[in-house]
């Protein structure tokens, strides 16, 4: 499977302090698997929808999304069905019918949380907002910053939020 966010062509998207970095082809792997994972679920059940009529309903509120089950499996293999709910995604990114702005959104995601994770993991000490006193060169307290173990940056999913498919219905 081919990336949304190529390390090389898309590069200028980054810092320049992440741009080289030695882990960057490993992180950017990682991180659009991660951001994808996030909109990537199972569907309804859709023999419950159905007898109750209720498909065209889970349809228009859920959306369809784009099946990327795996197919390759043996044929005795409990394969779910898995799919990714992106308006105009495809899980090749060189189809045409690829919403050309759902590619740059997803380029601008990666390319945040990859200087994201970046950073946290060459911190030296990442998270730390503050320390006070010191005690035999140990630190008596500490400060983190809010957030500063999570996976993703606050409001990372600000540019991919107008192709989310996964809109909830109210009173669910």
């Amino acid at each position: 499977m081919t990336s949304y966010f190529d390390t090389t062509a898309d590069k200028n998207m980054l810092p320049p302090s992440v741009r080289n970095h030695q882990e960057l082809a490993n992180v950017a792997v990682l991180v659009e698997a991660d951001v994808l994972a996030y909109f990537t679920e199972d569907p309804a059940y859709f023999l419950y929808t159905n007898q109750l009529g209720l498909q065209g309903f889970f349809d228009a509120s859920w959306g369809v999304g784009e099946d990327i089950t795996n197919q390759g499996a043996p044929p005795n293999a409990v394969v779910p069905q898995i799919r990714v709910y992106l308006r105009g995604y495809k899980q090749n990114p060189t189809d045409p019918a690829v919403d050309p702005s759902l590619k740059l959104a997803l380029k601008r995601t990666i390319a945040e949380v990859i200087t994201w994770r970046i950073n946290q993991w060459t911190a030296i000490e990442p998270g730390v907002q503050s320390s006070g006193g010191q005690e035999g060169g140990v630190p008596k307290s500490k400060s983190f910053r809010p957030g500063a173990e999570d996976a993703f940056p606050p409001d990372w999913i600000r540019w991919l939020l107008p192709y989310d498919s996964r809109k909830l219905i109210w009173g669910w």
